[in-house]
């Protein structure tokens, strides 16, 4: 794909300089480290508050004439997703937003160099059309919907989440008051449970003590 002007960071930080929008120091300091390999350069502008995230897509809009459509006003088409290698688009936080024909529309946070662009279409065979979008709403849609998330499995179901989760609480009421929990007694039927001055005896279930007798006591009154 051929664009009016190349797509690269010095451009972008030529253009913030001369319209004094950053100091000179800190952007020559975070070009450099996106040289090296470390966080995008808009990307870094805008998590450093250097510019404001809407403030730099639009004047990277205006420098490079290219279309400003962040993800929150589009509808990415999950069938762009077939065929794109998901890590390096984690990676540069670029968003797949639909194929027409031979060509991949893809929404950038700001901006990403011409080099990036060129490797996607040679992962996919697809000429790539940039959209300039804006870091945040990039980075969440990636987050969202490119990035693995894995729930561990737990044995049992939901039933030995709460079975754990109840014996951590006992153990720590052991571990702060040196009380451990007897084991239960088994008793015979018939048998007599102590239990200092009250007793509990333990009976057939069809075994029930005699009613009291109420007639004397009423006529006595």
């Amino acid at each position: 794909m051929k664009y009016s002007q190349r797509l690269d960071y010095a451009r972008l930080a030529e253009t913030l300089l001369e319209r004094g929008l950053v100091a000179p120091e800190p952007v020559r300091e975070l070009l450099q480290l996106s040289r090296e390999g470390g966080m995008g350069f808009c990307e870094a502008l805008v998590t450093s508050s250097l510019v404001a995230d809407w403030e730099l897509a639009r004047l990277i809009s205006e420098t490079f004439q290219l279309p400003f459509l962040p993800v929150e006003l589009l509808v990415p088409n999950p069938a762009a997703q077939e065929g794109i290698d998901k890590d390096f688009f984690i990676q540069h936080n670029l968003v797949p937003v639909d194929t027409f024909g031979q060509i991949l529309t893809v929404a950038m946070p700001g901006l990403v160099p011409a080099e990036v662009l060129a490797q996607v279409s040679a992962h996919t065979d697809y000429e790539v059309l940039p959209l300039v979008g804006s870091v945040e709403s990039n980075r969440r849609w990636v987050s969202d919907n490119l990035e693995a998330r894995v729930v561990p499995e737990r044995e049992g179901g939901w039933g030995s989440i709460f079975d754990e989760a109840d014996a951590e609480v006992l153990a720590g009421l052991d571990d702060e008051t040196g009380f451990v929990a007897p084991d239960p007694l088994p008793l015979e039927m018939g048998e007599t449970l102590d239990l200092g001055s009250i007793e509990a005896q333990v009976v057939e279930p069809n075994e029930l003590p005699p009613m009291p007798e109420f007639g004397d006591a009423q006529e006595g009154r």
